[in-house]
C-alpha cells in the first residue's frame, strides 16, 4: 500500500555577503594559491578529478586547468571568466593575469581594511596600468625585444620559453632545442610565398596536429600535407596500392606551371551522407514504416545521382564531414572514387586550404559540382600508431601536418596545448614584431620605471583621485606587490619551502632587470665568470653582482623583508585567518637604487638574443595586465555579492 503525502514547498536560502567578507576572502586566497603553485617552470603538476567519478586530468596549463574545473564562488566566476575570455584571444597569459587579479584584490581589501574606501584605490590602479602600458609602447622601452622574423634565434628562444615551462612534457635541454626548432619550421613551412588573391585569405593556420601516444616526444615530425585518418584503408605494414582517378585537368591556383603529370580532383562535402532529411526540410512528421524507407530511398536516390555526376567530371577523392550511406560508398568504390567521412568540422579548413575545395553543403541547392572542386597532386598511405591515414599532398599549398608524440595521454594534450600557444604567438609576430623580457624581467623592470613616474607626479596622482600623497604611496605600494613582486617570486623560486636553498635574487639599478646567483657560489675562481640575468639578454660578472659597498645591485628578498614586519606570504601561509600587508617590498620602493654606485658592473647592454633566452608574448602581457587591473577594480566595486545556496 501507498502512502502519499503532499510536498511541503521548500524555501530557497538567499545568501548575502560583501566582497571583503572571511568566506571571499578564503576562497580567493585558495586559488590563488592554487593558480601559484603550478606557475614558472618549478611549477606543481595539478591533477583534477570530478567527485563523482571520471576523467583525470593532469596539467599546469591554465586553459586545461580553468576547463576542468567547476567553481561556485561567483567573484571567481568572474575572474574565471575573463581569464578565459584573455585565453581565447591570445591562448597565453592567462594564470599572470588570474594572479595579479586575485592578489590585487585581496591586497587591496587587506591594506584599505572596511574603513576606507575601495574607490580611491581602483581609479588609482586605472592611473598605473596607464603610464606602464605608455611606457611598453613608447620607443624608450627598455625591455621590448625587436622580433624580426630573419632572426631565427629570436622564435627559437621565443618557443622554447613557451614549452619549457610545462613540466608535465618531462623534457630534456636537448629536447627542448629540437622541438623548438620543428616548431618554428612549422610555422615557416605554413608560410605562403604569395598570398592567393582569388582565393582570399586561409581558412586555417596551415599547421594541422595530429598526436601519437606512446612515443617520446622527440620522435615528433612534420609532414607536408595533410594527413587524415582513413580506418578503411587496410592496416598492414608497407606501402598498400588503392585505386584512384586521376585527370588530366588543371588548376592555375594550385597546381605549378609545367607540371605535365595527372592530379586528383577533390570535393568536400559538409552534410550528411547518410540519408537523412537533415538539407531538405527542416520539420518534423510522422509516417508509417513503409513510408520511412521509401523517404530514405529518395534521399539515397538523390545522393546516388550525385555521385554518377562526380564520376562524370572525373572527382577522385570525396571527403564528407559527416557520415556517408554504405550504398553510396559501394557506389563510389564502382566508380573508382575514393570516399573518407567523418572527417569533423575542425578539418574542413584545413581540406579547403590544401585543395582550393569549396564546401558542398546540400544536394539539391548544388547545380555545377565541379565548380567547387579543388586538385591535390598526390595521396599515399601511412600507418601511425597501428591505425591508417591517408596524407594529401599539394606542393603549391603552404599546409603540414605536425606529428607530436608522447608517452602518455596526458601529457601528449599538454603537448598539443603549448605547441598551439606558441604558434598562436609566432603567428602574432606577423602583425607585431614585439616581444618582451620574460622571466620576471620585464615586471621588475615595470616597477621601478612606474616607482619613478608615480613619485615624480605625486601631488598630480593624489589630486586627481581625491586622496593623500600617502593613501597614493600605499596604493602603488599595493599595486606593485600584487601585480609584478610577487609574481617574480613565484617564477623564480617555484613552490619551494625550503628557504636555504634559495637562490639570491639581485636587482640592477642600470638595467632594471633581476638577477640569479648561485646560492652555493663561493670559490674565488668562479666569481669573475659571466652570468646573465633572468631573462638572459644581460650580462654581468659575479663579482660586480656580489659588492655590497656599491649601490649597483640590490637583493630582493621579500621573504626577509616581510619577516622583520610580520608579514606573511601566500607560498609558506595557508592560514586566511592572518593579515597580508602589501608593503613587503620596502626595499624596493623606499631605497630604489641609483645610478650612482661605485661598482663597476660589466654589464653588455643589448646582448644577441640567444635560443636560451626567455621571451614573453607582447600583447598577451599588455591585455593580461591590463584585464587583471579592470577585472580586480570590477570585483572590489561590487557592495554585495548574492547568491541562492540551493
Amino acid at each position: 500500500m501507498f502512502h502519499l503525502e503532499k510536498n511541503k514547498p521548500v524555501s530557497s536560502q538567499i545568501k548575502v555577503a560583501s566582497v571583503d567578507s572571511p568566506d571571499n576572502l578564503s576562497s580567493i586566497s585558495a586559488f590563488l594559491d592554487l593558480v601559484g603553485s603550478c606557475s614558472g617552470p618549478d611549477g606543481g603538476i595539478h591533477m583534477i578529478r570530478n567527485p563523482c567519478g571520471g576523467h583525470v586530468t593532469m596539467t599546469t596549463d591554465s586553459s586545461r586547468l580553468l576547463a576542468s574545473m567547476c567553481l561556485s564562488r561567483q567573484i571567481l566566476k568572474l575572474v574565471m571568466n575573463s581569464v578565459q575570455g584573455h585565453l581565447k584571444e591570445f591562448g597565453d597569459g592567462g594564470k599572470y593575469l588570474a594572479f595579479a587579479c586575485l592578489s590585487l584584490i585581496k591586497l587591496t581589501i587587506q591594506e584599505t581594511g572596511k574603513s576606507t574606501h575601495h574607490r580611491a584605490y581602483s581609479a588609482l590602479n586605472e592611473q598605473f596600468v596607464k603610464l606602464v602600458s605608455e611606457y611598453l609602447n613608447s620607443e624608450e622601452c627598455a625591455v621590448c625585444v625587436n622580433a624580426d622574423l630573419t632572426d631565427m634565434h629570436v622564435l627559437f628562444a621565443y618557443t622554447r620559453s613557451v614549452i619549457s615551462t610545462r613540466p608535465l612534457l618531462h623534457l630534456s635541454e636537448r629536447d627542448f632545442e629540437q622541438i623548438s626548432q620543428l616548431i618554428v619550421k612549422c610555422f615557416v613551412e605554413s608560410i605562403p610565398e604569395q598570398e592567393n588573391n582569388d582565393s582570399g585569405p586561409g581558412h586555417s593556420n596551415r599547421i594541422f596536429i595530429v598526436g601519437s601516444p606512446l612515443e617520446h616526444p622527440r620522435s615528433s615530425r612534420l609532414l607536408k600535407g595533410l594527413l587524415l585518418e582513413c580506418p578503411e584503408l587496410p592496416i598492414v605494414k608497407g606501402e598498400h596500392a588503392f585505386s584512384i582517378m586521376k585527370t588530366n585537368q588543371r588548376s592555375k591556383d594550385f597546381l605549378s606551371e609545367g607540371d605535365s603529370s595527372k592530379c586528383i580532383k577533390v570535393a568536400l562535402v559538409t552534410c550528411s551522407m547518410s540519408g537523412d532529411l537533415e538539407d531538405i526540410v527542416s520539420a518534423t512528421f510522422e509516417v508509417s514504416e513503409g513510408q520511412a524507407a521509401t523517404a530514405e530511398n529518395l534521399v539515397l536516390d538523390k545522393w546516388a545521382e550525385f555521385c554518377i555526376r562526380l564520376a562524370h567530371y572525373q572527382v577522385g577523392l570525396l571527403l564528407c564531414q559527416k557520415v556517408i550511406h554504405p550504398r553510396l560508398k559501394i557506389l563510389l568504390k564502382t566508380q573508382n572514387i575514393m570516399a573518407v567521412d567523418r572527417l569533423g568540422s575542425n578539418v574542413v579548413p584545413y581540406v579547403q586550404d590544401l585543395t582550393g575545395a569549396q564546401p558542398i553543403v546540400s544536394v539539391i541547392a548544388v547545380t555545377n559540382p565541379e565548380s567547387l572542386c579543388g586538385y591535390i597532386t598526390a595521396a599515399e598511405h601511412m600507418l601511425l600508431n597501428d591505425k591508417s591515414y591517408l596524407l594529401l599532398k599539394q606542393p603549391k599549398a603552404s599546409l603540414v601536418t605536425l606529428i607530436l608524440c608522447s608517452k602518455t595521454e596526458e601529457s601528449l594534450e599538454e603537448f598539443k596545448c603549448c605547441v598551439k600557444v606558441s604558434l598562436r604567438g609566432l603567428f602574432s609576430l606577423l602583425r607585431e614584431e614585439k616581444l618582451l623580457a620574460g622571466a620576471g624581467c620585464w615586471q621588475i623592470h615595470c616597477s621601478y620605471v612606474l616607482n619613478e613616474q608615480v613619485r615624480s607626479s605625486l601631488s598630480t596622482l593624489a589630486d586627481g583621485a581625491g586622496c593623500s600623497e600617502a593613501q597614493v604611496l600605499s596604493a602603488l605600494s599595493v599595486f606593485r606587490s600584487a601585480v609584478f613582486h610577487r609574481w617574480v617570486q613565484l617564477l623564480q623560486k617555484g613552490d619551494s619551502i625550503i628557504e636555504d636553498s634559495w637562490d639570491k635574487l639581485m636587482i640592477d639599478s642600470k638595467t632594471k632587470h633581476c638577477w640569479k646567483t648561485p646560492s652555493g657560489c663561493k670559490k674565488a675562481g668562479s666569481m669573475e665568470e659571466q652570468l646573465f640575468c633572468c631573462c638572459g639578454l644581460n650580462t654581468s660578472s659575479l663579482t660586480s653582482i656580489s659588492l655590497t659597498n656599491g649601490a649597483s645591485f640590490v637583493m630582493f628578498n621579500p621573504s626577509r623583508d616581510s619577516s622583520a614586519r610580520g608579514q606573511v606570504f601566500p607560498n609558506h601561509c595557508r592560514n586566511g585567518d592572518k593579515r597580508e600587508s602589501s608593503a613587503f617590498d620596502a626595499l624596493l620602493s623606499d631605497s630604489e637604487p641609483g645610478a650612482t654606485g661605485t661598482a663597476e658592473s660589466q654589464l653588455c647592454l643589448n646582448q644577441p638574443v640567444t635560443i636560451t633566452a626567455t621571451l614573453d608574448h607582447f600583447s598577451a602581457a599588455i591585455q593580461g595586465l591590463y584585464k587583471a587591473v579592470f577585472t580586480a577594480n570590477l570585483v572590489l566595486s561590487l557592495g554585495q555579492v548574492i547568491s541562492d545556496v540551493d
